[in-house]
């Protein structure tokens, strides 16, 4: 018999009061039946990411108990693909992996041998036009596969690249586009698979930070060749340490992703979409890698859905405060960038795009103050390709990516640029903390910007600006 974790309330510094959704829970075996009991966390106040509880530990006693093997491809993973092709689409097909970097790098190995099957001419150096905004990831997994990085700035509206700037960036060598959804934001998926159709490219969306991500209605896998995402710890829908999904409805790169996830072998278990559109040769081989999942992540990530479909709406909620708040307060120095009416799914990170002129506090040391008020870390965008920290250097191996140097010169890229310096993210879990009396996370953002406002000219900010 297990017992069950009650919700209880719990103080932050200052004293606000906040409901702690979670606590972390032990399992303990008594001989007849494991016990699952709550732990007292020792830092109540802070929002706990990623998070666990009885049903998960109830998922995962249940799997070891029933005696079937814990590995990959099996009857919970395949049941779970299943579950998530239904909330994306009816024509979608789903493939889990190990993370979702390997699942860039599936996808991008899948395009590229789907188009030779097909016939069509390859160039000697095949580009890619992508966003300088994004995980290293969505560009290292290129050089690794062949394929040349090709950055474009993104929009000054959504931080992500946009059709209608993209023509100066074809060449003979363009084969496709990488997109990213990136925290808050969506490219617009319409216009990039009208450029792309018109082009003959592939279209790759990278949705690490939105797994539903949705534009004019439609899940983001509809409009492109594949759509990939991440289940690492920090992520919307989590493992609480890694994973990942491909998702696509086209049957061809779906059984070639199969294969190229499952060290190159055909399926055993025949799905849905085997043969696919283009019948494989008989004896068809494709070099393949160990980019599996396991039944493990899946029945963890099964759990994690159902609440996934309880937090999303919250989140949205209080990103729709924190958009009325700042739009009645236009003396702040903090905006977010334009609503997407199209876009749904997110967030993962709310940007606040923070001008440091006012205040005369630098973007650093707001988001430090911010990250004290609120007790939780407010967190710089990712690094630029070309930033020591980005952690993408393909200068480091020139015997195998020297061909494959993208070009990156920041002053190229000035929207980018801008957003680096200027973008303040509040992860999504700040977004689910609940207080009492209408504190929740959108009325506690509110407090201390304005309470910064009131007070950035006092001798108390001026001296911690200068010296913290």
């Amino acid at each position: 018999m297990t017992t069950e974790v009650e919700e209880r309330p719990a103080v932050l510094p200052g004293g606000t009061a906040i409901i702690q959704p979670r606590e972390p829970f032990q399992v303990t075996w008594d001989g007849k039946e494991p016990r699952v009991t709550p732990r007292v966390p020792s830092a109540a106040w802070e929002p706990q990411w990623p998070t666990a509880g009885i049903k998960e530990a109830k998922a995962l006693v249940d799997l070891v108990l029933s005696g079937k093997p814990l590995g990959y491809l099996g009857d919970r993973e395949r049941k779970l693909e299943r579950r998530v092709a239904r909330l994306a689409g009816k024509e979608t097909l789903v493939l889990a992996c190990s993370t979702g970097t390997t699942a860039l790098e599936i996808a991008y190995t899948a395009v590229m041998t789907a188009a030779i099957l097909e016939g069509r001419r390859l160039p000697d150096n095949p580009e890619v036009i992508t966003t300088p905004v994004s995980f290293q990831a969505t560009w290292t997994q290129m050089l690794k596969t062949g394929l040349k990085p090709v950055f474009m700035d993104v929009a000054a509206s959504t931080a992500c690249i946009e059709a209608a700037d993209a023509e100066g960036h074809l060449t003979e060598n363009t084969v496709g586009v990488v997109v990213t959804v990136l925290y808050d934001h969506s490219p617009d998926l319409r216009a990039w698979r009208k450029f792309c159709d018109k082009h003959g490219l592939f279209l790759i969306v990278d949705g690490a930070h939105a797994p539903f991500a949705t534009w004019d209605g439609k899940h983001s896998s509809l409009w492109a060749d594949v759509f990939t995402t991440s289940n690492q710890q920090s992520k919307i829908w989590t493992t609480g340490s890694e994973g990942g999904f491909v998702m696509t409805s086209d049957s061809l790169l779906a059984a070639l992703m199969a294969m190229i996830r499952n060290c190159g072998r055909q399926p055993d278990r025949l799905p849905q979409w085997w043969p696919p559109r283009t019948e494989l040769p008989r004896d068809f081989v494709i070099s393949g890698d160990n980019f599996r999942s396991d039944e493990v992540r899946a029945v963890i990530l099964n759990v994690a859905l159902d609440r996934y479909q309880l937090e999303a709406p919250t989140r949205e909620a209080e990103v729709r405060v924190v958009r009325q708040f700042l739009a009645g307060h236009p003396e702040l120095p903090v905006s977010l960038l334009p609503e997407q009416p199209e876009f749904g799914g997110g967030p993962y990170k709310v940007a606040l795009l923070y001008d440091e002129r006012p205040w005369g506090v630098t973007r650093e040391k707001f988001s430090a103050w911010l990250s004290r008020e609120l007790t939780v870390e407010v967190a710089d965008p990712y690094a630029l390709p070309w930033e020591p920290k980005s952690g993408f250097h393909p200068a480091t191996r020139p015997w195998a990516w020297g061909h494959l140097v993208p070009r990156m010169e920041p002053q190229e890229y000035p929207n980018a640029v801008r957003y680096a310096r200027e973008a303040a993210l509040l992860p999504h879990e700040f977004f689910l903390r609940k207080g009492f009396l209408g504190n929740d996370a959108a009325d506690q953002l509110a407090r201390a910007l304005l309470k910064m406002e009131h007070w950035h000219a006092a001798p108390e900010i001026r001296a911690w600006a200068e010296q913290s």
